[in-house]
């Protein structure tokens, strides 16, 4: 009987543990919304304005993560929120040549350029982003927050 307890109370610490582990807050998308046409990343100034005034208006806003690149969040509608201060470990959108790019920073110049990588891919950005490309962040959450919230 002691031993049954002991496994029970084990398995309750092993899943509260786990339940606090920082993700990004990330939902699935729902499957309605999934096709298999590309999706419109590209920017102009219209969608810059847009987005910025959400931004300042909102502090956050909703970004739809397809590309494969970052692995766990394809397919996902992710919170990126507004901030100040962006740090090596994480996850950001920046507008990129040619589109909306989601990676994670990886490094940042002394110049104070950041370097930005795919969680997939096996390679980093090619050019360095500038803070003024940056537009949010995707913040960590714990595990048990994204349930809750569902």
């Amino acid at each position: 009987m002691d031993d049954n307890i002991f496994l029970i109370a084990i398995f309750f610490i092993v899943l509260v543990a786990y339940l606090s582990i920082p993700v990004p807050s990330c939902i699935p998308l729902p499957q309605n919304q999934l096709t298999n046409i590309e999706p419109d990343a590209s920017y102009n100034q219209e969608k810059t304005i847009n987005i910025s005034t959400a931004l300042e208006q909102n502090g956050y806003i909703l970004i739809d993560a397809i590309g494969k690149s970052m692995g766990d969040l394809e397919n996902k509608r992710c919170s990126c929120q507004q901030v100040n201060d962006y740090n090596i470990g994480d996850i950001v959108a920046y507008y990129g040549a040619n589109s909306i790019i989601g990676h994670r920073i990886i490094g940042i110049t002394f110049e104070g350029d950041y370097i930005l990588k795919g969680d997939s891919n096996n390679f980093v950005d090619s050019s360095l982003v500038k803070k003024e490309q940056i537009i949010c962040k995707i913040p960590l959450v714990k595990r048990w927050e994204l349930w809750k919230n569902q």
